[in-house]
């Protein structure tokens, strides 16, 4: 795709100009306030229909003029199309001169990416604002996706509305699988087309073995990536990028993770309830101790085994919703599959073990660890020092065993 010109008539502080681009880099330099990012607010408001900058589209109309009027020529795919926008009292956009009635219409037509000094809240701000720029991102490749969003954005507020109604006015709960199966549906081609996306970034995605030190050679990598609701693996392996769906929220360091996931087939029978007795309706079996229902559960140190014991033991567990009783149980999860020293050698007197473990809170921003030798759980509260300093700010980690003696 490639902009090959763009008009501009009373559009901010330009009456009227015409700018032809050429098919390599084009850079717009000139002293500030001139006007060069109004020119890219113009491309961007016939990519998206609106601007970057403001919601007020009176704005973008020249001082002391009563209209405005932009037109970007581009060719795609060996095609040339033209996309006018006019703004006057009502805003008229028109795709190859004809008058489009929905902005859905508009997305794909030219695809841009815009980074502006703003832009840096993607990082540093809430969830909400990355969901956003990745569906403008979605939406530019999959116009049908915007319909699809909106829909559902719809949906989600008229079963609210419902539910208010429900509580307020005694309406009839049933009439909540309607919107409840339309969620569903719209929810399920929302992830498919964010999964399709992230997918195709994952493939440009180049992964080098270079070391951090001579003392940590490079090895395979792979990562988990979850937040509260979702969580998938990301793997560097010999045929490229995969991506899986990690329902278990779990990951070791070998096999691959579908070999990982396809080995919990053959533990489909365990279970934190005591075992019935299925060996034979001839044979009086009984359970002669609690846990038996866990029976065949790994306790190896390799990757495989640590594996389905985390998944087994994170699955089943059980604590309260409040943070210190989360924050507790996620330790105990971990703690199953420690590794001892002594009980992994790797070379002459050498040993692997468990040398911390952490997890945090990120919509707090707490810090929870441990170390092998200091078992009690430290924490350290980000939002408590200045994330904007240039200073780094480091704690040592505490390495050393604290007891408590009580008398």
């Amino acid at each position: 795709m490639h902009i090959n010109k763009v008009e501009l008539h009373n559009f901010r502080n330009y009456e009227n100009q015409e700018i032809k681009l050429k098919k390599n880099i084009n850079v717009f330099y000139g002293d500030n306030a001139q006007g060069k990012t109004n020119i890219l607010e113009a491309i961007f408001l016939c990519a998206f229909g609106k601007s970057f900058r403001t919601t007020r589209e009176k704005e973008l109309i020249k001082l002391g003029e009563e209209n405005a009027r932009i037109k970007v020529e581009y060719s795609k795919k060996d095609r040339d199309g033209n996309i006018l926008i006019c703004i006057s009292d009502k805003k008229q956009i028109l795709v190859n001169g004809v008058k489009i009635k929905k902005l859905s219409e508009l997305l794909g037509k030219i695809n841009i990416v815009i980074f502006t000094p703003d832009d840096i809240n993607i990082l540093k701000g809430t969830p909400a604002l990355r969901r956003r720029f990745l569906d403008m991102m979605i939406g530019q490749l999959r116009p049908n996706y915007v319909y699809i969003l909106n829909m559902y954005n719809k949906t989600l507020e008229q079963r609210n509305n419902y539910l208010r109604q429900i509580r307020q006015e005694g309406k009839a709960e049933s009439l909540l699988e309607i919107w409840d199966e339309k969620l569903v549906e719209y929810g399920n081609i929302i992830s498919n087309y964010r999964r399709e996306f992230i997918n195709k970034i994952i493939e440009k995605i180049n992964i080098t073995k270079t070391q951090f030190s001579p003392q940590m050679p490079s090895g395979q990598l792979h990562w988990i990536i979850a937040d509260k609701n979702d969580c998938i693996v990301v793997e560097s392996v010999k045929e490229g990028i995969k991506v899986y769906d990690d329902p278990v929220g779990v990951l070791t360091n070998n096999p691959t993770f579908d070999m990982q996931m396809f080995r919990l087939n053959d533990f489909r029978g365990l279970s934190p309830k005591q075992p019935e007795n299925t060996f034979s309706d001839k044979l009086d079996l009984t359970s002669y101790s609690r846990g038996m229902g866990a029976m065949g559960l790994p306790g190896d140190l390799s990757s495989q085994s640590r594996f389905v014991r985390a998944a087994f033991v994170k699955m089943n567990s059980r604590s309260s919703p409040d943070e210190q009783s989360s924050v507790s149980q996620f330790f105990h999860i971990l703690n199953s599959v420690d590794q001892q020293r002594g009980c992994c050698e790797v070379a002459e007197s050498k040993y692997e073990i468990t040398i911390y473990t952490s997890c945090c809170n990120t919509d707090k921003g707490i810090y929870y660890y441990t170390t092998y030798n200091g078992h009690q759980i430290s924490a350290v509260d980000m939002h408590k020092e200045d994330l904007d300093s240039a200073k780094l700010i480091a704690y040592p980690m505490i390495t050393n065993e604290i007891i408590n003696f009580q008398n």
